[in-house]
């Protein structure tokens, strides 16, 4: 794989991940919204934003001529990606979680989202002289840092957030 094509796979899988956030957070704000009114609306909060990540990320895809759909997003993101996708599937089929279970597992896929995703790896790679030399430009890398550093400071919000409800 080029690292063009890295790039692009890097951006549509955090694309679908945070569209998985986002659903998992709506679908628990929804489960304890009549006993927890106050943590609902804060996890709600959290899922917009979560999906507006994704719109973000989309745009930006497409306009910069860097979206491509890949279907092995699972293998590619590993844990996040699995850890959410168990909790959406125990959420679906009825299971309560416990809102400290959430909070731990919540906290810690906002984490790697924000920190590792964005921050340590889509950052860099998107910084590299190679990525601006094949792939954008330096003006399009400028624009591009500048908005993934929005969405690495809004990921630290929702752990705050997530802090909050313990």
């Amino acid at each position: 794989m080029d690292l063009c094509e890295l790039v692009r796979k890097h951006i549509y899988c955090s694309i679908v991940l945070e569209k998985l956030v986002s659903e998992f957070l709506s679908l628990y704000s929804e489960k304890i919204k009549k006993s927890l009114k106050d943590k609902s609306i804060l996890l709600k909060v959290v899922s917009i934003e979560s999906m507006k990540h994704a719109e973000i990320l989309d745009l930006l895809a497409k306009e910069l001529g860097l979206y491509v759909e890949y279907g092995d997003c699972r293998d590619f993101v590993g844990e996040p990606w699995v850890i959410v996708e168990n909790l959406l599937n125990e959420l679906r089929s009825g299971r309560e979680i416990d809102l400290k279970k959430f909070i731990e597992k919540q906290t810690w896929i906002e984490k790697a989202v924000g920190e590792e995703t964005y921050h340590k790896l889509l950052f860099p790679l998107i910084s590299s002289r190679e990525v601006e030399e094949k792939c954008l430009n330096i003006h399009t890398v400028k624009v591009f840092t500048k908005i993934l550093d929005k969405l690495t400071l809004d990921e630290k919000f929702h752990e705050e957030i997530l802090k909050s409800l313990e």
